[in-house]
């Protein structure tokens, strides 16, 4: 075995995972620091939710306009997390005549609803229903 491993061990293959430009990022757009991103996550997953519960609660008590605002406020903090995601779904309600997907100021899985067509897209890396039951993949 221990032959087999070293048989096997070839630089070439690893240097995908050590190389500082890998090419997947020329595909994938990022736009945050990884400091921006953890400063958000870290918020999503600690007053994020309050902050989420409050603005719905706002739109419960039918104050529209401030609801409106929260969600707003939302979307700008969170990003690409699931509370800009249901507050984008919230705004497009509040709004009237204004779609969800309208809403979304970006975001690549708004060009396909229900996912529909998302895998034949060629920026995307990995699709999988995940339903179907098929674990070879």
């Amino acid at each position: 075995m221990r032959a087999r491993l070293f048989r096997e061990r070839n630089p070439e293959a690893f240097r995908i995972l050590i190389e500082t430009n890998p090419p997947v990022l020329e595909k994938v757009p990022i736009t945050l620091t990884s400091q921006e991103y953890g400063r958000i996550m870290a918020c999503a997953l600690t007053i994020g939710e309050e902050e989420f519960e409050r603005a719905n609660r706002l739109e419960q008590l039918g104050n529209i306009t401030e609801a409106i605002t929260a969600f707003e406020h939302l979307c700008k903090e969170y990003p690409a997390t699931w509370i800009d995601r249901v507050s984008r779904e919230r705004l497009a309600k509040l709004r009237p005549g204004t779609s969800s997907q309208t809403v979304s100021e970006s975001g690549f899985a708004a060009e396909y609803p229900g996912d529909t067509g998302l895998a034949k897209d060629s920026a995307v890396l990995f699709a999988d229903n995940f339903e179907s039951g098929d674990m070879k993949k």
